[in-house]
Order: structure tokens, then sequence, then C-alpha cells
């Protein structure tokens, strides 16, 4: 079996890669709320019987100040949207014990593909436009999949998207996280080119780089659900940043500049360092 150390570390692990703003206060949940709330969870994770509890001082969605249960043992926690039909986050125990031999990438693709099909509709029209494996130390490896809805002839990536973390060790489903998908009312084919984008990020960082890359897919405009959608380009640079020579070779740090780029105007968004 995995120690407590470890289960304690992987757990903020995950919880970092899924959740960007964490919003505390205690707040009063009406009974209903709560049962509505308990069999989502127990149809989602298929266990008629599991106890669960209201978290009162956490919210993991800004917007959803009633939406976060975990199961009575702390183990494992859920997060719902507001109307609590849908799981949209669940960072969950690893409850197998290690194999004998690590899962290998195809056999981590095939349990997280079978644990996502029984839970999200129309997976089977999603695409997988992520998989790696991430190193955690002490609470050891994970693969990371994500699966999105792809639109329009340049295959911009939507708002549908669901993604899984699968333990290397024993096979389990560690977290999972889904975006609910909603009526888009944008122009999906883009005014500005791949290359396009990636000259208007050169043209404002100023630096020689030695690697970029771009990426279209649909959000909100300053990650604000109440804001609306927009096409967009997400622009990565990196450039190495040169030291002095070190036992005669030449030696730099790895820098990285991510640019938000509206994709029908060319217009910078925003400039992440």
């Amino acid at each position: 079996m995995k120690t407590t150390n470890s289960k304690r570390i992987i757990i903020p692990i995950l919880l970092a890669t899924f959740i960007t703003i964490l919003a505390f206060g205690t707040v009063y949940v009406a009974a209903q709320s709560n049962h509505e709330a308990y069999d989502t969870i127990r149809v989602f994770m298929n266990d008629p019987n599991l106890e669960l509890i209201k978290v009162q001082d956490m919210s993991i969605d800004q917007d959803c100040k009633d939406c976060t249960y975990s199961t009575v043992d702390g183990t494992s926690i859920f997060s719902l949207n507001s109307d609590m039909k849908n799981v949209l986050i669940a960072v969950l125990a690893d409850e197998l014990s290690p194999r004998n031999m690590e899962v290998n990438h195809d056999q981590a693709l095939m349990i997280g593909q079978n644990f996502v099909n029984k839970r999200v509709n129309d997976f089977n029209n999603m695409t997988l436009v992520q998989d790696k494996i991430e190193d955690h130390g002490a609470a050891g490896k994970t693969f990371r999949f994500l699966w999105a809805e792809l639109l329009g002839s340049q295959d911009a990536m939507g708002l549908k998207r669901v993604a899984v973390t699968v333990d290397v060790g024993s096979g389990s489903v560690l977290s999972f996280m889904q975006i609910i998908p909603e009526a888009l009312s944008i122009e999906m084919e883009p005014l500005i080119s791949y290359q396009q984008a990636i000259e208007i990020a050169k043209a404002d960082f100023g630096e020689k780089t030695i690697s970029e890359e771009a990426g279209l897919d649909v959000w909100w405009f300053n990650n604000d659900r109440t804001q609306p959608q927009f096409l967009r380009w997400t622009v990565t640079l990196e450039s190495g940043i040169p030291l002095e020579l070190i036992n005669g070779t030449n030696q730099s740090i790895l820098s990285q500049t991510v640019y938000i780029i509206d994709a029908q105007n060319g217009k910078i968004i925003e400039e992440l360092h």
C-alpha cells in the first residue's frame, strides 16, 4: 500500500493542477441541496452507499459557494456545478495497491478512457489533445490526459473538455475535471493565422527565440465566464538567457513567455511570464 505521506502529497498537487481559485467562508446549505449533491456524487462514483459530507469552509469555484463535498474520511473531494447535477472536479483516493509492474502509457490511456466514457456524454466525439507523464517525487508518477471537442477547419479546441490523471504505480484514477459545454456565440474560423499569431507575439517579445508554438481555442475574456467568449491563439515563446562561460561551454537559462492573442483582430489580450 502507498504511504500516508504520499497520499498527503498527491492531493495538493492535483488540486493545484486543476483549481485556479480557492475561496474560503462558512456557508449554510439547505438539506435538499445536500441530498441532490450526494445523489449526483454517488452515481458518479457508482457507489449508492458512499458516505459524504458538505465541506463548509472551502469552495473550489468562486461562483458556487455551496458545491464542495468530500467522503467522510476526507480522502476524496468533489466540486459540483450550481444545479448539483454534474461533478466538475473530483480528487480521488488511491485505493488500489501498487502493481508488480507500473502501468504503461497505453494501459493508463485505456483506464482513463473507460472512466470518462462512463461519466461524460458524447465522449466519442472528443479528441485526445494532450497526454503526458508527470513525476511528483515521493508521491509517484501520473499520466495526465486531456480530451476536447475540436471545432472549425483549424481544429480549435471548444469548451467541452475533460481531463483525468492516472497513477502509474496502481492504475487508479486520481483526478477528474470537466467543463460543461455551453452554446458558442462566436465565429470559429480565425482571421489571424497560426504564423501571424506567432509573428505578432515575437514582435512584442523583442528577443531571439529558440522555440515557438501556438494553440487555438475558445475561452472567455479575462478568464471570467460572465464575459463574452472569444477565439484566441495561445502563443508560447522560449528564449535562452545567456550566462557566463562555465567550464568552457555556453550556458543559458530557459525563459518562457505566453501571449493570449485575439484570433480575429490580432490584439494581444494578455502576456504571461
